[in-house]
Formats: structure tokens, sequence, C-alpha cells
């Protein structure tokens, strides 16, 4: 059993349907109940429901219910930690989008840069896109600098996209 699963803040699950959540929220409970427990089990308490009794309750049961109290900032962090981990996700597509976005945009503007030097240099291509590919391997992952080793080519290395 992988511990960690049970803490991961999937920025794909709303607060509630996370589990590390649930988690913390029943220790918290739980040992505010054993302290509950505790000092029910070694007190002398009678029952009273004046105001009198409500007020000794608070007194008498102060540290169960400041641990019950706990879980609302643990609460307000846990939710902090996952608008972080779910804004983390959207950079993250967001920039997948635009590194597509980009990439086929430099293959569209290369492809008009080579029309227009085949047209004044009346050099024809093969094929742009296979030329464009050994010029800028890395395009894909949005790095669209030249390739320095295909810069070596000499000119019949180069004829073969021509």
């Amino acid at each position: 059993m992988d511990i960690k699963k049970h803490f991961e803040f999937s920025p794909n699950k709303s607060l509630i349907q996370l589990r590390v959540l649930w988690i913390v929220v029943g220790i918290i409970s739980l040992i505010s109940t054993i302290c509950f427990i505790l000092i029910y089990k070694n007190s002398n308490i009678i029952t009273d429901i004046t105001y009198h009794g409500f007020n000794m309750f608070i007194v008498i049961y102060r540290v169960p219910l400041s641990i019950l109290a706990l879980i609302i900032p643990i609460i307000a962090l846990l939710a902090a930690n996952h608008r972080s981990e779910q804004t983390r996700e959207q950079i993250r597509l967001a920039n997948n989008q635009n590194n597509f976005s980009n990439y086929y945009k430099h293959i569209e503007e290369f492809e008009k840069y080579s029309s227009k030097i085949s047209t004044e240099n009346k050099i024809e291509f093969k094929s742009t896109r296979k030329l464009y590919k050994k010029l800028f391997p890395n395009a894909r992952n949005g790095d669209f600098k030249i390739k320095y080793s295909f810069m070596e080519y000499n000119g019949e290395k180069l004829k073969k996209y021509m």
C-alpha cells in the first residue's frame, strides 16, 4: 500500500473528494473524542441543563473542543494547497496548448519563408516538413533553436531536401 497515494492532492478532484481531507478530519475527531471520553470517565460530572451547566461543560471539555476547532484552520490550509495544485495543472495545460499552437504557427511561417526562398532562388524543396524537422528537432517541445549540427551540413547533405 502506497501511503503517498492517501495524501495526494489531485487537481482533478474537488476538495471534498480528497482522501487526505477525510483522513485529517477523522484523526482530529478521533483524538478529540478520546479526550472527551477520558474526561467523562475520570470525572464526577453531574448533568445540569441550566446556563451554569453549559458554562461548566465548556470549561470541562475545553481541551477536546479546542482540538476539534483545529479542523477549521487545517482544512483552510488543505484547501489552499489544493487550489495551488489546481493552478499548477492549469498552467501546465496552458503551456502545452501554447507549445502546440506555437509549433504549428512556426511550421506555417517556415513553409512561407521556404516558399519565398525557393521562388527567389529558383530552388525547389522536396519536403519542407522533413527539412523543418531536421532544422528544429525539439520544436514540438517549444524549443525553436536551430540544431547546430545541421548547420555543419555541406551542400551535398542539403540536396536531399531540394
